[in-house]
């Protein structure tokens, strides 16, 4: 990553048409073409001025994982809500979990480790689960899933967090 930023820096320097290449690249973003996500971030990050490049990508990306969400859905491979997100997470079951920001949600354990509930009185302070969100991050990430954050209220017909299942 930080090659490319170098080489972007470099070509800068020498180059008239700079501002042309930046125009390019951004139709290709918009157009889906050539896309690895992160290092146009990184270019984006590098070269814009004023945020436009960046808002543009931000919708790209956001428009690419509703559209992942929409998929899933179809082939029965999403689950939504935290209870169920975290029923599949547990069960080694999360590819790309896609969550809201600033989404928090107090918990404890049920009878299974693979069931939560809404905080209540807790029986015992081990029961207690003090951001479920996290520990959901958490596991995906262990079991090998990706994560995306999204603003807050893109996924309010979601409750608040989505997960998308390998299988």
């Amino acid at each position: 990553m930080l090659s490319s930023v170098i080489s972007i820096a470099f070509f800068d320097s020498l180059s008239e048409n700079y501002y042309q290449l930046v125009l390019n690249i951004n139709d290709q973003i918009i157009n889906n073409k050539y896309l690895d996500a992160k290092i146009w971030l990184s270019f984006a990050l590098h070269v814009t001025a004023g945020g436009t490049l960046i808002k543009r990508l931000d919708y790209f990306i956001l428009k690419e994982l509703l559209a992942k969400i929409e998929e899933a859905d179809s082939q029965k491979k999403l689950a939504v809500g935290i209870q169920n997100v975290w029923r599949e997470a547990v069960s080694r079951k999360g590819n790309l979990l896609i969550v809201e920001k600033n989404y928090i949600y107090a918990a404890e354990h049920g009878g299974a480790a693979e069931v939560i509930y809404p905080v209540g009185d807790p029986l015992n302070k081990y029961a207690l689960i003090k951001d479920a969100v996290d520990e959901v991050i958490e596991k995906v990430i262990e079991y090998g899933g990706d994560i995306e954050f999204v603003d807050d209220g893109v996924l309010d017909n979601f409750e608040h967090i989505a997960l998308i299942l390998y299988f």
